[in-house]
């Protein structure tokens, strides 16, 4: 990862194999996929692509997080599936942060 990227993403967090010519390669942690009815699409790509990052205690995962520099936008709030919390990330970019109030498919376990 370069230095422009997110601080608190480091490559030696993760699992991570080098694939050659600069292309590293990740283990995420466990995750979940999940597919959700949407309005008919207004843009050119023909749909909407999210990515969320889902966490088990967001308070304490967003001061975690903020002493590594990661910038909010906002404070939580409450949403129908959770407690949602939206970072903000180099180049603009908006990410979700939530602690979810709904069934998953995986267990996450409480550090």
């Amino acid at each position: 990862m370069t230095s422009s990227g997110p601080r608190w993403a480091t490559p030696s967090a993760l699992n991570q194999s080098d694939a050659g010519h600069g292309w590293l390669i990740f283990s995420p942690p466990p995750a979940e996929v999940a597919v959700h009815p949407e309005e008919p699409a207004t843009d050119v790509s023909g749909g909407h692509h999210e990515l969320t990052f889902v966490c088990t205690d967001i308070g304490t995962t967003i001061t975690g997080l903020r002493e590594k520099g990661v910038q909010f936008e906002g404070e939580p709030h409450e949403e129908r599936f959770g407690v949602v919390a939206m970072m903000k990330l180099s180049g603009g970019v908006k990410v979700m942060l939530y602690e979810p109030r709904h069934p998953m498919a995986i267990t996450l376990e409480k550090k």
